[in-house]
């Protein structure tokens, strides 16, 4: 209902959102899921004797029971309770922080909801815990390079390659005001600039510069989204365990390692090989889809298509048009009757509007039929 009524709500896709958010709530539901999902973080850590994940019993476990390793530890919102040295603290933000890198921008596969209830810590073996898997963001390949992109044009306080790691990843609309939007990451960058001393948090600078996309009508993929909710809430962690503590410089020598890795010359020449495979691909498949085109178009097979969506948006637009046109004649005729019978009551002696209320009755009428034309336009939502 508020595709049909709102531009922005069709433009953003809202039923998506609500169908993946629909789609995600019944998988968290599933401790199947879940029981994988550990797995996969499991692997992720397990040559890092610093970060424990519970081993996960399948064979007592089913979609309604999930059965796991009993690990003792402290939640990290109550590690106040007990004597830690601020070194240790220090240690277990870096911990923390060098975690969620390597599953964000490394293996694409992270823990998207890290309340301080879900991270343990254990004092004696010195282990971050990590525990409830059952909400993952995944990110692609191309994804984890332009987010890791952006996020060392943060730290590295470089404009040009936040923006254009921001349109490598979303939809961009051909209408854009790209300088306007260079102009409000930069402003957004000098921010991260002239606060960095002071702390300036990483997370919540991720969310205004998704802010400012979205007010330019970019698109970006929801898993850019639930990596900006996960950077927040590790942050708001890291804060409590010990507010002097600033992300970003956490996460500069993290950032900068998988950049120094992205560059290696190995590494390089695979990527410039895979680009150059399928550049050949393209150019071979383009004299073959030529000869199809021309052959359609001398048999008068040529078709144009368009989708459904595009079929309902055309014809919601015409819906608009026509229902606007129609109040338009609508209070052009009901001022037309209204002015004539004041102009045959005024004028007219010897008519039958001079013994009848003709202007009542007939204002009545013409007002009663203008409101119910008015109300089947507004009913129908496309005004």
């Amino acid at each position: 209902m508020i595709e049909q009524r709102y531009d922005w709500a069709q433009y953003y896709n809202i039923s998506d959102m609500v169908e993946e958010l629909s789609e995600s709530i019944r998988r968290e539901l599933d401790y199947t899921e879940e029981a994988r999902n550990t797995d996969m973080v499991q692997m992720q850590f397990e040559d890092c004797e610093s970060i424990k994940v519970p081993v996960i019993f399948h064979e007592y476990s089913t979609p309604q029971i999930l059965t796991m390793e009993k690990i003792d530890g402290i939640k990290l919102n109550e590690l106040n309770t007990i004597i830690i040295k601020n070194g240790e603290k220090r240690r277990i933000a870096d911990l923390l922080v060098s975690a969620f890198i390597t599953q964000i921008l490394k293996e694409g596969f992270f823990h998207a909801d890290p309340h301080p209830g879900n991270i343990l810590y254990n004092p004696g073996t010195q282990q971050l815990i990590f525990i409830d898997f059952g909400q993952v963001g995944r990110l692609s390949a191309s994804l984890r390079y332009d987010s890791a992109s952006m996020m060392m044009g943060i730290m590295q306080e470089d404009t040009h390659q936040i923006v254009r790691s921001i349109f490598r990843m979303a939809y961009v609309p051909s209408d854009i005001d790209e300088q306007h939007f260079y102009d409000r990451v930069d402003g957004i960058r000098k921010t991260v600039e002239r606060s960095s001393k002071e702390g300036l948090s990483l997370g919540l600078t991720v969310k205004e510069l998704f802010a400012a996309a979205q007010e330019h009508r970019i698109i970006l993929p929801k898993e850019m989204t639930m990596m900006g909710k996960a950077l927040i809430t590790i942050e708001g962690i890291i804060s409590e365990i010990d507010p002097g503590l600033d992300m970003i410089e956490l996460a500069k020598p993290y950032g900068e390692q998988i950049m120094r890795e992205r560059y290696d010359p190995i590494k390089m020449g695979k990527r410039l090989w895979n680009k150059a495979e399928d550049l050949s691909d393209t150019f071979t498949n383009i004299p073959n889809q030529v000869e199809d085109v021309l052959n359609q178009a001398s048999k008068g097979d040529l078709k144009f298509e368009i989708s459904l969506s595009d079929i309902n948006r055309i014809l919601h637009k015409f819906d608009r048009i026509s229902n606007q046109v129609s109040f338009s004649l609508t209070l052009l005729a009901f001022s037309i009757v209204v002015l004539g019978l004041i102009v045959g009551a005024t004028f007219g002696n010897n008519t039958i509007l001079t013994s009848v209320p003709a202007i009542e009755v007939g204002f009545i009428i013409a007002f009663g039929m203008f409101l119910w034309i008015i109300y089947s336009i507004l009913k129908s939502g496309r005004f």
